[in-house]
């Protein structure tokens, strides 16, 4: 297994006096992470970009359905190393 870059963002919210939802700005942090780590269980938060060592990137972030749960993420793309370790598809 390789060693990839993860960048994830966490976007934050806050409410205004008169009950507005107010966007501040996101957290990004950077780690490096083995890529077999990556899977079902690794938080995605709102998003994350991965870079693998031959310099491909590929982005996930969560199912946004609504009240739905249980969803696979959104991989960009569809079909790349990111959506086959995060869905675990041989």
């Amino acid at each position: 297994m390789q060693t990839v870059t993860v960048t994830r963002t966490l976007n934050r919210y806050t409410r205004t006096a008169n009950g507005a939802w107010y966007g501040v700005a996101p957290e990004n942090n950077t780690f490096e992470i083995e890529e077999k780590k990556l899977n079902k269980q690794f938080s995605l938060n709102s998003g994350i970009k991965v870079t693998w060592p031959d310099g491909t990137i590929e982005s996930a972030f969560p199912f946004n359905g609504g009240a739905s749960t249980g969803y696979p993420p959104i991989c960009i793309p569809g079909d790349g190393r990111l959506s086959k370790l995060l869905n675990r598809i041989k």
